[in-house]
């Protein structure tokens, strides 16, 4: 996709795919994208080796954008509903389809903020139906976490949005969290 867009656009961009935990850079990029990664990462440690390879990757004054779900959203919607309930569906339709998707969390440590995330899609179409099943281990962090991976990491100058807009959020409670920081 990254790619596509960027012929669209008429620019030149070389896309990586990698173990974010074990980058092989130093000084080479000018910004990194770390977009719904943080979560998927199994513990503290490899959060905060994955932030300092990301680091060390980065050029001087190179930019690092990521974001998380944030543990402490309280609103409404699937993540809340996921979080606070255990448990999220959501049906939607398309031309002549119809998904249902039902979400459950299982084994939810608070306090690590780690639990299984349980999903099955059942997709009916002219062709039948067709059951999809996922099972993935997540991480949920606050506003604090992250703050704290970023400085032990190396990263100054970091700011938090609450959307991909330019204002920062007022609260650190809001359903996703982006953060901006540069590298010294």
């Amino acid at each position: 996709m990254a790619k596509a867009r960027a012929k669209r656009d008429g620019v030149s961009v070389k896309v990586l795919q990698g173990d974010a935990t074990r980058l092989e850079y130093q000084n080479e990029f000018d910004a990194v994208l770390a977009l719904k990664i943080l979560f998927l990462l199994p513990n503290d440690d490899d959060v905060v080796k994955s932030l300092r390879q990301i680091h060390r990757a980065l050029r001087p004054s190179g930019i690092l954008v990521c974001n998380v779900y944030n543990s402490l959203y309280v609103g409404k919607g699937w993540f809340s509903g996921v979080i606070h309930k255990g448990l999220y569906v959501e049906e939607s339709h398309a031309r002549g389809i119809r998904i249902t998707t039902i979400c459950r969390l299982q084994d939810f440590d608070q306090v690590q903020g780690a639990a299984w995330e349980k999903e099955t899609s059942i997709i009916e179409a002219p062709d039948g139906i067709h059951i999809f099943r996922d099972r993935e281990r997540v991480r949920l962090f606050t506003y604090w976490d992250i703050l704290h991976y970023l400085q032990v990491a190396g990263f100054k100058e970091i700011k938090c949005y609450s959307d991909w807009k330019t204002k920062p959020p007022k609260k650190p409670k809001a359903k996703m969290l982006i953060f901006v920081s540069r590298k010294d």
